[in-house]
């Protein structure tokens, strides 16, 4: 499969973060040769068999042009048949902040604390300072809501909105290969959601913990789904922005192990899985 790009102007609004500092691979693959051997043989080839051997040649030639043609005249028909431009629309998250720090030191003891307190403590670097994060939420009020709950223990505590931008890739893709590609970008805020909804439900005691972990399975089920799919399609391709939004699904799918892996402890699991919810969050930030 070909790509050929029309458009790579979509950017993100935050320019210094820990996404740009991760190293973006453009593609695993390489161009092989196949070497044959040849030696020269002892015994001369008789005339008669030159000429049978060249006339091998020759079938075999027509043969492969022909079949060279077919999948030439496939390729421009799937082309022909693209369905454009593949988008994912914005979205604004909101987290609680407690604090920003201008050493990666201090935010890490700010994290500590969070996460005493069962928060998820998560460090990204941001406009040269370090920001610590509790919790996400998809709703303001329910940001508004934690800070009040927690301020007397988290004084700078604050609702502060992450902004997703939309999503736009515009590649000659056909329509088979452009549902991949919608499915891969749309993927991160059905997880978000689905993960947010089982920690709320852990954290009121509306589930129990292995309960969760078996959502979390048949959410991680879900998600190879659609994994699959793009990876087979996409995975070696090397297009920066298709190879970033790979590698953003492959931290997807790590934080989905983490939280399903059967050697996980349940005191830790309130607080990872809001972990989690935020690296899911970043990861559709910076695509």
């Amino acid at each position: 499969m070909s790509i050929n790009k029309k458009n790579n102007n979509n950017q993100t609004e935050w320019s210094d973060n820990k996404w740009e500092q991760e190293q973006i691979f453009t593609g695993q693959g390489k161009d092989y040769g196949i070497a044959y051997k040849f030696r020269k043989s002892s015994v001369k080839l008789k005339r008669s068999k030159n000429y049978i051997i060249i006339a091998l040649v020759v079938v075999v030639s027509i043969v492969a042009v022909y079949f060279s043609g077919s999948l030439i005249v496939t390729s421009v028909s799937n082309l022909s048949n693209s369905s454009g431009v593949v988008t994912a629309p914005a979205i604004d998250y909101f987290a609680v902040q407690s604090g920003e720090y201008s050493t990666i030191e201090e935010a890490t003891l700010q994290s500590q604390r969070v996460r005493e307190i069962g928060g998820a403590g998560y460090v990204y670097k941001k406009d040269l300072t370090y920001k610590v994060l509790v919790s996400v939420y998809e709703k303001h009020e329910d940001a508004e809501s934690v800070v009040s709950k927690i301020s007397d223990t988290l004084p700078r505590a604050e609702v502060v909105t992450l902004k997703s931008p939309e999503i736009v890739m515009d590649y000659n893709l056909n329509e088979q290969d452009s549902k991949c590609l919608s499915d891969a970008l749309n993927v991160f805020h059905s997880i978000f959601s689905k993960l947010y909804s089982i920690s709320t439900s852990f954290d009121l005691g509306e589930t129990t913990f292995a309960m969760a972990q078996l959502s979390v399975l048949e959410l991680l089920n879900e998600f190879e789904q659609v994994y699959v799919p793009y990876s087979s399609v996409f995975g070696n391709t090397r297009d920066v922005r298709i190879a970033s939004l790979t590698y953003k699904l492959s931290v997807l799918q790590d934080e989905l192990d983490k939280l399903a892996d059967p050697m996980a402890l349940q005191e830790n699991f309130s607080i990872n899985i809001k972990y989690s919810i935020i690296s899911v969050c970043l990861a559709r930030a910076y695509i």
